[in-house]
């Protein structure tokens, strides 16, 4: 699974704004985040496997932390400084973040997470058919 220190190495690099403000504490709450959605589904956190979903899911609890922090810091959170009339861009891109949270958790399953790379085919999981249907023909 992913360490804290490696996660902020993987996410300095992927959004020019956001990726230098990733640190150890917001990895550690992105790790957490991820742990919650894991407990939401009936997943053990050590049952998640390191995977392409999985991956996508920690990079936006942290660049939704990260935009937290920094529009708050702003003393205008979401909205414009005060007195000036350029954007809060951490807020606008809170809010593109948490739409993307809430899009992908809608359609994550348990079996997603305790998949890891490369797994195409269906493979045998305490999670079968937990948020999943299988459709049979014929």
């Amino acid at each position: 699974m992913y360490s804290a220190a490696d996660l902020v190495g993987r996410l300095r690099g992927n959004d020019e704004l956001l990726g230098p403000g990733v640190t150890i504490e917001i990895a550690k709450k992105a790790l957490s985040w991820l742990s919650f959605f894991a407990a939401r589904l009936g997943v053990d956190f050590e049952a998640v496997q390191e995977s392409f979903i999985v991956e996508q899911l920690l990079q936006l609890y942290a660049f939704r932390e990260v935009c937290v922090m920094k529009s708050y810091g702003l003393n205008a959170p979401f909205g414009r400084r005060t007195g000036a009339e350029d954007p809060d861009y951490y807020g606008r891109k809170l809010a593109y973040y948490e739409e993307r949270i809430r899009t992908l958790e809608k359609t994550v399953t348990a079996a997603d997470l305790t998949r890891g790379n490369g797994s195409v085919e269906k493979e045998e999981t305490p999670y079968k058919n937990y948020r999943e249907v299988e459709i049979h023909r014929g």
